[in-house]
């Protein structure tokens, strides 16, 4: 489902469900942080965005994520 599908669903008005879909994986990822390696976090991997490190794809998760949250909020 496209977030303008979403939004103009009525689905917008579920604001915990929406807020729990942010928090679930969010979370899963809080719990996987300490477990890397000092050195992964500047390991270079391909990916199906490109080789780019895992420190970018946690931070453009979180950017993400913040995105969509001022999104919820306006």
């Amino acid at each position: 489902m496209t977030e303008d599908v979403a939004w103009t669903s009525g689905r917008a008005a579920d604001l915990p469900g929406i807020l729990e879909e942010f928090r679930g994986p969010r979370a899963e990822q809080m719990d996987l942080i300490p477990r890397f390696r000092p050195g992964e976090w500047t390991d270079v991997r391909l990916t199906p965005w490109g080789d780019i490190t895992l420190r970018w794809l946690v931070t453009k998760t979180f950017q993400h994520t913040a995105e969509h949250i001022n999104d919820v909020l306006q």
